[in-house]
């Protein structure tokens, strides 16, 4: 969850450096707040977001795009997954309820879903 974000937005890449601030334990990360020392600088989904993301809006889906996951536990989350998996791991910051209801966030995520899915010829059914 990001208190500052209005809608759904899906991440297209995750940086490997700049983690570093404390945890709420005031833990770091190590390697010089290097996701990994031997990484590339950036790391992209391989999915087709800005197929998944135009029959989104088309479909009158909240939702937006972003080249920056931030700094911290969801940067670093996402580029460690994207390392193993960038053909199946999107990451999706959701609003607050403050800034969107849950009811709207589920159908959004839920309708995320179906799209992230159908790229990967996967249909969810309408019930």
């Amino acid at each position: 969850m990001d208190t500052s974000v209005t809608m759904p937005i899906l991440e297209t890449l995750s940086y490997n450096s700049g983690y570093d601030k404390p945890d709420m334990d005031g833990a770091y990360c190590e390697n010089n707040g290097c996701a990994n020392i031997h990484g590339e600088p950036v790391l992209y989904c391989n999915m087709n977001l800005s197929k998944a993301y135009s029959k989104l809006v088309d479909n009158h889906i909240a939702c937006s795009l972003s080249n920056d996951p931030g700094r911290f536990l969801c940067g670093y989350i996402y580029y460690r997954s994207l390392e193993y998996s960038p053909d199946r791991v999107v990451f999706v910051h959701v609003p607050c309820a403050a800034r969107m209801s849950p009811e709207d966030t589920a159908i959004s995520l839920l309708q995320i879903i179906r799209e992230l899915t159908a790229l990967k010829g996967v249909v969810i059914p309408y019930k």
